[in-house]
C-alpha cells in the first residue's frame, strides 16, 4: 500500500516540525555534553547533564530520516541534477564552513599573541581538511547522496525495500552490538560475522530508507503498534541514562547513532511526530513560526558551534544549576546563530552557504 498524494503532502509538511526538533536536539546535546565534561564526575550536576545528553542523542539520525523522506518521495533525480545541484551544494557548504571554523582560532591567536606559529598554521590546515566536529554530518550527507540512485531503485519495490531494511538492521544495528560483547569478541562468532563483508547494508542508508518507509502511509500502522514503540523507546531511554552513568557516559547498547538504543528512540520520535503533528496545524500562528524556524534550522546547525564552547564554559564556571546553564546557553547560542544566519541570508552571494 502506498500513500496518496495528499497523504504525502501532509507528511512532508510534518517534516518541518521534525527539522526544528532535530536542530534543537543537536544544539542541546552539544551544550549538555560540553558542560558535562567541565563538571566533576558522579556529582548531581554530572548526572543531570548526562540525562540531558541521553534526551537529545537522536537529532542527527532524525535529520537523516528527513533527508530520506524528501529525496525518495521525489520523482527520479537525474545524475546531472544529483551532482550538479545537491552534492555540489553540500560540497560548497562544507568547504566554506570548514574554512570558517579553521580560520577563526587562527584569528583569535593573532589577536591575542600578535603572530601565528607554524604549528598553528599546520593545525589550521588539519582543521580545514577534517572539518569542525559537527561538520562530519556534511561528509556523511555527500556519501548518502552518492547512493541515491541505488536507493531510488530499492524504494520502487516495497518487498525489496523491506528486505533492505531488515538486512540493514541486522548488519548495522544488531550484529555490531553483539560484536562488542566481550564473550563474542573473544570467540569465533566475531570473525564469522565479519567474513560476510556486507557494506551497503550498513550505515546511515538504513535511517535514510526508514524515513521513506514510515511515510509511505503512516496510517496503515495500528495505534497499538505505535504505542508499543513509544513505550519501548521510553524504557530504552531510562536504561540509557542508567548505562551511560555506569560507564562514564558511553555504552555500546545506547551510545552512538548506530546503537540499538538510539535506533529505537529515533524511530519512535519520527513516528510520533508524523502521527501527531497534525493537531498543531489547527493553530495557524504556531505552525507559521515552526515553518519560519525550520527555514533556519540547517543554518543554525552549521553556525551554532561558534557559540557553544565559550558560552557553555562561561556558564558552567559561574552557575551551578545545570538547568540554568543549559537553558541560558541555549537562548544565547540559538539567538546568536539565528542573527548570523539572518545576516548571511541578506547577502545574495552568500545565501548558498546555508
Amino acid at each position: 500500500t502506498t500513500a496518496s498524494t495528499s497523504d504525502i503532502k501532509s507528511v512532508l509538511g510534518d517534516i518541518e516540525l521534525l527539522r526544528v526538533l532535530s536542530m534543537l536536539s543537536v544544539v542541546m546535546l552539544h551544550i549538555a555534553s560540553t558542560a558535562w565534561y567541565y563538571v566533576e564526575k558522579n556529582t548531581i550536576e554530572w548526572h543531570i547533564y548526562n540525562i540531558m545528553r541521553c534526551t537529545c542523542k537522536w537529532g542527527v539520525t532524525v535529520f537523516v530520516m528527513i533527508s530520506g523522506t524528501l529525496f525518495l518521495h521525489k520523482r527520479h533525480i537525474s545524475m546531472a541534477t544529483l551532482w550538479g545541484k545537491y552534492i555540489k551544494r553540500i560540497a560548497i557548504i562544507l568547504v566554506f564552513w570548514s574554512f570558517a571554523y579553521a580560520i577563526f582560532p587562527l584569528l583569535k591567536i593573532m589577536v591575542c599573541n600578535g603572530n601565528i606559529k607554524n604549528w598553528d598554521i599546520g593545525g589550521g590546515i588539519r582543521a580545514f581538511v577534517l572539518g569542525e566536529n559537527h561538520l562530519w554530518y556534511l561528509y556523511m550527507c555527500i556519501g548518502l547522496y552518492m547512493m541515491i540512485p541505488f536507493m531510488e531503485a530499492i524504494s520502487k519495490d516495497k518487498k525489496v525495500l523491506n528486505y533492505f531494511i531488515i538486512l540493514s538492521i541486522a548488519f548495522s544495528i544488531v550484529l555490531p552490538a553483539f560484536q562488542k560483547i566481550p564473550t563474542f569478541q573473544e570467540g569465533i562468532s566475531n570473525q564469522f560475522i565479519n567474513k560476510f563483508s556486507i557494506q551497503m547494508g550498513s550505515g546511515y542508508l538504513l535511517y535514510f530508507s526508514l524515513g521513506y518507509f514510515w511515510t509511505l502511509n503512516e496510517k496503515i500502522y495500528k495505534a497499538s503498534g505505535r504505542y508499543a514503540l513509544y513505550v519501548l523507546a521510553f524504557i530504552v531511554y531510562l536504561i540509557s541514562i542508567y548505562l551511560t552513568a555506569k560507564s562514564d557516559g558511553k555504552h555500546f547498547l545506547v551510545d552512538g547513532t548506530m546503537s540499538i538504543g538510539n535506533f529505537i528512540v529515533t524511530n519512535a520520535i519520527f513516528v510520533f511526530v508524523i502521527n501527531y503533528s497534525e493537531k498543531l496545524k489547527g493553530c495557524v500562528i504556531v505552525w507559521e513560526w515552526i515553518n519560519k524556524i525550520a527555514s533556519f534550522s540547517f543554518g543554525i546547525y552549521l553556525v551554532h558551534m561558534f557559540f557553544v564552547r565559550e558560552t557553555t564554559k562561561y556558564m558552567v564556571a559561574n552557575f551551578n544549576n545545570p538547568w540554568i546553564v543549559v537553558g541560558v546557553t541555549m537562548l544565547i547560542v540559538l539567538g546568536g546563530s539565528l542573527v548570523v544566519c539572518y545576516a548571511i541570508k541578506q547577502i545574495p552571494f552568500l545565501r548558498k552557504i546555508l
